[in-house]
């Protein structure tokens, strides 16, 4: 779902280490994280008081 269900990018969903490994390795061109909660906390980027 979500970005894995586009089809104009090879995506392959890993945990952090392995995902590491395959791109210190060559296996895998490059690693992007999104940390867990990322989507909720990006809808209230521009709210609250800043940090």
């Amino acid at each position: 779902d979500g970005l894995l269900a586009l089809d104009l990018l090879a995506l392959q969903a890993s945990d952090t280490a392995s995902a590491r490994a395959q791109v210190k390795h060559g296996r895998a061109v490059a690693l992007i994280e999104i940390p867990k909660g990322y989507g909720a906390a990006s809808e209230r980027l521009f709210y609250g008081v800043p940090a």
